[in-house]
C-alpha cells in the first residue's frame, strides 16, 4: 500500500481505474483497519 500510496501522490494522472480497483480490492482488509484506527482514536477524543 505504502508503494501505491506514492503513485497516487506522485503520479496520480496516470491512474488507470482498474489498476485502482484492483488494489483497494485486494487491500480492503488493510482499508478497513486503517479506517477503525483512524475512528477509534478520534472517537475516544470526545
Amino acid at each position: 500500500m505504502a508503494q501505491f500510496r506514492n503513485v497516487i501522490v506522485h503520479d496520480y494522472t496516470c491512474l488507470e481505474p482498474e489498476i485502482l480497483l484492483g488494489v483497494l480490492q485486494k487491500n480492503l482488509d488493510d482499508l478497513r483497519l486503517f479506517v477503525a484506527m483512524i475512528r477509534d482514536k478520534f472517537l475516544s477524543l470526545r
